[in-house]
């Protein structure tokens, strides 16, 4: 068995604000879809949502063929990661300014 050192890598800075992410996530709660919400000066990802989502611990290992099948076949297409996997139209000002509400009432 060959064992290599590790070496430092560079410093990685999250823009994720916690506290919208837990809105967003709430929001998404039993429903297909995406959120992606982003600082409009400088772009910055302050949460990002994609649901259904496939729970993690299922891929640790094997899985069974029944498992995979099942997988494979839900039609709310769990392994499919809305935010980056797919295109939608660009929601209106109106919703941003419910988001924000939101976002300011769960502080």
């Amino acid at each position: 068995m060959q064992s290599t050192e590790p070496n430092p890598g560079a410093q990685v800075i999250t823009t994720v604000d916690r506290r919208v992410q837990e809105v967003a996530e709430k929001a998404m709660e039993g429903k297909a879809g995406a959120i992606v919400v982003m600082d409009p000066r400088n772009g910055d990802v302050l949460a990002m949502v994609s649901t259904p989502a496939s729970r993690s611990t299922a891929f640790t290992g094997t899985i069974d063929r029944n498992a995979w099948l099942r997988v494979m076949q839900d039609p709310n297409h769990p392994l499919l990661n809305r935010t980056i996997q797919s295109m939608y139209r660009r929601a209106r000002c109106s919703r941003w300014s419910v988001a924000a509400a939101g976002c300011r009432k769960a502080r």
